[in-house]
Parts: C-alpha cells; structure tokens; sequence
C-alpha cells in the first residue's frame, strides 16, 4: 500500500522566504563610503615631531580587511608591529609616504572593499591606528594604539569619539550608496581645506579638468548647494558656503570619468 505524501506548499513558501530574508541580512553588502579624519599629537616633546602613522580596517572578528594609510620607511616597521602583523604589510590602496616630520590632520575615503575590490559585507568594522615615533631606542617606545568601531550598512552613521592624547578630532561618517572612490582629502589630484571650515571652502585642484559638477548635500539627501564647472584651470578654487549652516555636510565631486565623495564639516 502507498501513502499519501501531503505537501503544504504555502508552508514551504514561507520557511523559503524565511531563510532568504535571513541570508540576505547576514550577507547584504550595502555599496557606500567612510570618510575618516583625525588629528594627531605628540605625547611629550621629548619625542620631537617626526613620527610613523598606519591606519587600516578590520572586520568584526578581527580579519584585516584594507591598509588606508601608512607613513612609515620600511627600515621602520618594528616601530609598527600592530599593524605589521594585521596586515602582513599589506599596502594595496593604502596612501603611503616617508616618515612624517609633523601632526596634523589625517583625513581618508573607503569605499567598502578589501584589497581584492570585492564589497565587504555588512557588519561592524574597526579602523585602527597606530602612531609611534621614529628613531626610538625600542619598538615599543612612545607608541600608542587605539581603534573606532564604526557599523557598515543602510543607514547612514555620523561618529564623534572623545579625544585622546594622542589621536583627537577624531570623525567617522558612513554615507550608504554613496557613488564614491577611495582617496584623501590630500590626494594627488586635490586638496580640499579647511576642514572643519567656516563656511569658505576651499579646493586645490592640482590638475586641469575638462569639467566638475560640485554637489553638497546635508544629512538628510537634500542637495544645498550646486554647481557646475567648466575648464577647470590647476589651482585654488573658493566654494562659498557660509550661508549653510553648522553640522555635517557630503560634497561630490563629478568629473565625467569618475565621482569623489567626503564630508565636509561647517563650524561657525
């Protein structure tokens, strides 16, 4: 004798709706753009000024995900060995440079991606820092480490940590969807400056450009401020922004070949 097998199929629509939902949460992988800046800071002026600076991204279960900045000689990273063992030394995109003979302002773009270009899922993700001085008696000398945990995902999130001694001004801003690249506010193609600013913005284009459509947009998506440009010369360009006002802004810049996403932040 054969038994009747019933099969409910709304049942299994719904326990098939059910694991998809669920997937797609654990593995959504939402496209967007940090912008990171901090300030650096000498502990003591027994140090001097000149110092080592890396900058790198980890997911949650410590995995390294991307180098974003390293200021450093190769004779030198002993002095970086935090991030020497995350990373593997690893520079793929990283913006890099000679031992820095001052602090200041360190401000990049991430896109989102590993070092493969592949868009890192959604989750919590840390960047780390680590400052140490150069021409130290021992590694371990006059360093300091710390990191920003930070949540990639739909929506969009504005972070301002206390400061520390040695890492200050610190801001994180991560704008879901934002059509951006990676790159520094200090790139070679632009500078963009002051910022924070009071309303006069300014960018250096180091480049000419056929041309630029400059869009700034508050934290709401609505657009403040507008403008096309045409046969853009190299050099300093004023952006007149004074009548907005204070808070955090996302300024595009559209060339016909690519866009570049920041923030911008207005104090006044």
């Amino acid at each position: 004798m054969f038994m009747k097998r019933s099969i409910h199929f709304p049942l299994v629509l719904v326990l098939i709706l059910m694991f998809t939902a669920v997937t797609d949460k654990l593995f959504s992988q939402t496209s967007g753009t940090l912008s990171f800046s901090v300030t650096t800071t000498a502990t003591s002026a027994n140090y001097g000024t000149n110092n080592l600076l890396a900058i790198w991204i980890e997911d949650n279960l410590s995995a390294f995900v991307k180098t974003k900045i390293k200021y450093a000689s190769s004779g030198n990273y002993d002095h970086l060995a935090t991030w020497t063992t995350a990373s593997g030394q690893n520079v793929v995109d990283a913006i890099t440079g000679p031992t820095r003979t001052a602090h200041g302002q360190v401000t990049f773009l991430w896109n989102a991606t590993r070092v493969n270009g592949s868009v890192v899922t959604d989750g919590t993700y840390n960047v780390w820092l680590e400052l140490a001085y150069d021409k130290l008696t021992a590694p371990n000398e006059g360093k300091a480490v710390n990191s920003y945990s930070f949540t990639k995902g739909p929506v969009a999130t504005h972070l301002t940590p206390a400061d520390l001694t040695n890492f200050q001004l610190v801001v994180l801003d991560w704008q879901p969807l934002a059509t951006g690249i990676e790159g520094t506010l200090e790139s070679k193609d632009f500078n963009v400056y002051p910022n924070p600013s009071s309303g006069f913005l300014k960018i250096d284009f180091k480049n000419p450009a056929k041309e630029c459509l400059v869009k700034v947009m508050n934290e709401a998506g609505q657009i403040e401020y507008n403008e096309k440009i045409s046969d853009i010369p190299a050099g300093i360009r004023t952006f007149d922004l004074t009548r907005l006002s204070s808070g955090i802004y996302y300024c595009t810049l559209h060339f016909p070949e690519k866009d570049i996403v920041f923030t911008i932040i207005l104090v006044k």
